[in-house]
Parts: structure tokens; C-alpha cells; sequence
């Protein structure tokens, strides 16, 4: 049987099956040196309905454990203003985090694996999604779908751009003629870099 966000998905499958343009970007991932994965970003727009989904896949040893694991985003705007979105993440096939985000009057209601049930304001126009296709501002209020809060993205050099998220965890990303030419995502553990795929 069908769970409930199956069908949304469905729907919104079917919704963007017939779309006015997509986009869609390849990136390899790297820890040490050594190749450990992929991102695929994605945007496809209908009318003034866009949709962005990223999606991850990893397996790497990190200190004495081996660690598979997955990320799935998926972010709808609407007239330019986000309205909803899902991510979750996927350790060693079980789902370990979750941030999920619904437009409610002028802010969002969250249901976050951590933090519970919340709401946040006001509406946002940009997201981490949304970087992986348009290079930011410094400046800029950023709407962190995986972690549910806002966080100020800062320009640290030419095409340089950098936020940190509610964890501490430092993202970097480098641009060049408005595209990622690579990123560097540091944590407490480990820095893990990504370039486009050759």
C-alpha cells in the first residue's frame, strides 16, 4: 500500500513529467583523495512552480566504522517563495534523520528528527538546493532544508561562498561563470570534497 508521501511523489512525478525545462548537474565526492561518491542536483520548472531535488550516495570508513549512506532532498517553490520540502538521510539502510517542511500562513511548520515538531519565519526564496544552480549573495538569508533553520551565507573570496549549519559543520563552495566548479563540506571528522563529474 501506498504511503501518503509516496502519492505526493507520484503526483508530483506526474506534474513534471511534462515540464518546461530541467536542469540537472553531476558531482563526484572525495574524502582523502579517494573517490566515496555522488551528488545528482536537479531543477525542473513548470509555469511558476520549481522543484529541486538533490540526492546523494556514499560509502566510505570513517575512523573504525564503514558507513553506506544516502541523502534525498526534495524542495518546491512557488511564485518564487519555498513552500515545502523533505530530506532525509540514510545510514546503513536505516533513516536517521529527517527534516520536513510545509508552508504555514507566512512561515513554515517543521517536523525535524531532532528537534520535534516547530515553526519558523518568514517565507524564504532561497535554499541549499537553490546553490547548485544559481551562485548566492554574500549576505544572503539561506533556508537550510536539512536542518530547518536559516543560516547567512558569506562571500570569502572571489566566487567564494561559505555557511555554516546548526551542527557547526562548514560548507564551501567555489563558482566560476555562475557554476560550481567544486566545494569542500568540513565536519568535526572529516572534510569530504566535490567536483563536477568529468
Amino acid at each position: 500500500m501506498f504511503s501518503f508521501r509516496s502519492l505526493v511523489y507520484v503526483g508530483l512525478f506526474m506534474l513534471f513529467s511534462t515540464c518546461i525545462s530541467a536542469q540537472k548537474y553531476e558531482y563526484e565526492m572525495f574524502m582523502t583523495g579517494k573517490k566515496i561518491g555522488t551528488l545528482a542536483a536537479e531543477k525542473k520548472v513548470k509555469g511558476d512552480v520549481v522543484m529541486y531535488t538533490i540526492n546523494t550516495t556514499a560509502d566510505a570508513q570513517i575512523l573504525w566504522k564503514e558507513i553506506s549512506n544516502q541523502t534525498n532532498s526534495r524542495i518546491m517553490f512557488k511564485n518564487g517563495v519555498m513552500t515545502e520540502s523533505y530530506y532525509e538521510y540514510i545510514e546503513n539502510g536505516v533513516t536517521e534523520k529527517y527534516c520536513k517542511i510545509n508552508q504555514s500562513g507566512e512561515g513554515y511548520a517543521l517536523h525535524h528528527w531532532k528537534k520535534g515538531k516547530y515553526t519558523l519565519g518568514p517565507l524564504g526564496n532561497f535554499c541549499v538546493a537553490a546553490i547548485y544552480f544559481n551562485e548566492p549573495k554574500d549576505g544572503i538569508k539561506l533556508l537550510d532544508e536539512t536542518w530547518g533553520e536559516y543560516v547567512t551565507v558569506k562571500k570569502t573570496g572571489t566566487g567564494i561562498y561559505e555557511f555554516k549549519a546548526k551542527d557547526g559543520d562548514k560548507n564551501v563552495y567555489h563558482y566560476a561563470n555562475g557554476k560550481i566548479t567544486e566545494a569542500e563540506f568540513h565536519t568535526s571528522i572529516v572534510t569530504i570534497k566535490m567536483k563536477p563529474k568529468a
